[in-house]
C-alpha cells in the first residue's frame, strides 16, 4: 500500500526542516489552567509549542494523554520543531493539520512533520486515550551533511505536502509503523539496559517504512544511478566545505569536473533542485547552528555562513522558515528561558 492511499492530497507548503532540537533537562510539558486545572500546551505569539522532551543526549519522550484533560477538550493550534508520532488506546480524537481534518480511531496513529500547524480535539462525546512520542528529527538522520539526511529524511519530508500520515492496520504499511510504535513505547514505559539503541532502532525502521512507501507512491524511474549518487556526493561535500565562501556556479561544477549545464542536470535529477538552491538552503541551516549558540550578531552570521548581503540572508531566511534571523533567535531564548 503506498502512502498516497491514506493521506489527504491537499496543501502545498514546503518549508527548510529546522533541526536544532533536544534539550539539557527534562520538564513537564503542558501548564496548567489555574481556574480548572486543565492542561494547555505552551507556545510563543507564533504559535510555536514551547516545551521540553527526553535529554539533550536523548532527545525522545513518552507523552500520556488523555484529551478530556485538556482545556475545552482541545490541544489548542500550535506547531513544533519536532516530529510527533501518536497511537489513540481507546475512543477516538479529531485531528486538525492546516486545512485537513481526520478523525483518528482507537489503534490508528498518526505522524506529523515539523512546522505544520495542527491542533487536536474531542471527538463528539468520546473519550480520547493517546500515546504521544515527541523526536528530534536528527535522532533519526544524525547530521544534516549526511546522505541519510539528504536522500531518506528530506525525500519523505518533501513527498508527503500535507505534513502528516494517518495509520492503521487496513494495510502493511500502516501495520508495520503501528507495531513499530508500539515496541517503542513500550521500550519507553519499561526502558531495558539498552533501550536507547532499540528505540532509535525503532524510528530508523519507521523511517526506512516511510521511504519504501514514497518510493512506491512516485515510482521514480529511472532510479539515480550510482555514478550520478556518488558524482552528487562528492559535489556535497565541495558545498559543505565552502559554503562559507563566495563561491559560483563554475566552483561547483568543477569541483565534480563537469560544465555548469551538466551540473544543473545532475542537481534537478539526484535532488529535484538547483545547484544554488541547495547552496543557499545550505547556508541556512549552517546559520541556525550560529544563531543557537554564541554572541554572533545577524550581520556576522550572514557573513560567516557565506552571504555578502545581510539584508538578501535575512529575507532568504523568511521566505524559508516564515519569520527573521532575529525572531527566531529570540523564539530559542523564550524556549530557554522556560526550561
Amino acid at each position: 500500500m503506498i502512502i498516497t492511499d491514506m493521506i489527504t492530497n491537499s496543501g502545498n507548503s514546503k518549508q527548510l526542516i529546522k533541526t536544532k532540537a533536544g534539550y539539557q533537562l527534562q520538564r513537564v510539558i503542558f501548564m496548567r489552567n489555574e481556574i480548572n486545572n486543565k492542561r494547555r500546551v505552551p507556545v510563543t505569539s507564533g504559535n510555536q509549542a514551547v516545551f521540553s522532551y527526553g535529554t539533550y543526549g536523548f532527545p525522545c519522550e513518552l507523552f500520556y494523554d488523555n484529551i478530556d484533560d485538556f482545556a475545552g477538550g482541545t490541544v489548542e493550534w500550535h506547531w513544533q520543531l519536532e516530529l510527533e508520532f501518536a497511537v489513540v488506546l481507546k475512543g477516538s480524537i479529531e485531528l486538525t493539520v492546516q486545512n485537513d481534518v481526520i478523525t483518528v480511531h482507537e489503534n490508528e496513529g498518526y505522524i506529523i512533520f515539523p512546522n505544520k500547524l495542527h491542533k487536536v480535539k474531542k471527538n463528539g462525546g468520546q473519550c480520547g486515550l493517546y500515546r504521544t512520542i515527541i523526536i528530534s528529527p536528527q535522532l533519526i538522520y544524525g547530521d544534516s551533511r549526511s546522505i541519510l539526511f539528504h536522500k531518506y529524511y528530506l525525500a519523505v519530508i518533501d513527498a508527503v505536502s500535507t505534513g502528516f500520515i494517518l495509520l492503521n492496520r487496513d494495510n502493511s504499511f500502516g501495520n508495520n509503523i503501528l507495531d513499530e510504535l508500539a515496541a517503542a513505547i513500550q521500550l519507553l514505559t519499561r526502558p531495558s539496559l539498552n533501550y536507547e539503541l532499540e528505540i532509535h532502532r525503532r524510528f530508523v525502521n519507521i523511517w526506512s517504512i516511510l521511504y519504501g512507501g514514497v518510493q512506491d507512491a512516485h515510482d521514480r524511474s529511472p532510479r539515480v544511478s550510482s555514478k550520478d549518487e556518488n558524482l552528487t556526493n562528492k559535489i556535497l561535500s565541495f558545498i559543505h566545505t565552502n559554503y562559507k565562501y563566495d563561491i559560483t556556479l563554475d566552483d561547483i561544477a568543477r569541483s565534480g569536473s563537469i560544465s555548469k549545464s551538466e551540473c544543473s542536470r545532475l542537481f534537478q535529477r539526484t535532488l529535484s533542485c538547483t545547484p544554488f538552491e541547495y547552496l543557499t538552503n545550505y547556508r541556512i541551516l549552517k546559520s541556525q547552528e550560529y544563531l543557537s549558540g554564541g554572541d554572533y550578531s545577524i550581520t556576522d552570521i550572514a557573513g560567516l555562513v557565506g552571504f555578502n548581503s545581510v539584508n538578501y540572508y535575512t529575507t532568504v531566511f523568511r521566505k524559508n522558515l516564515g519569520f527573521t534571523p532575529s525572531q527566531y533567535k529570540k523564539q530559542l531564548k523564550l524556549s530557554f528561558a522556560q526550561m
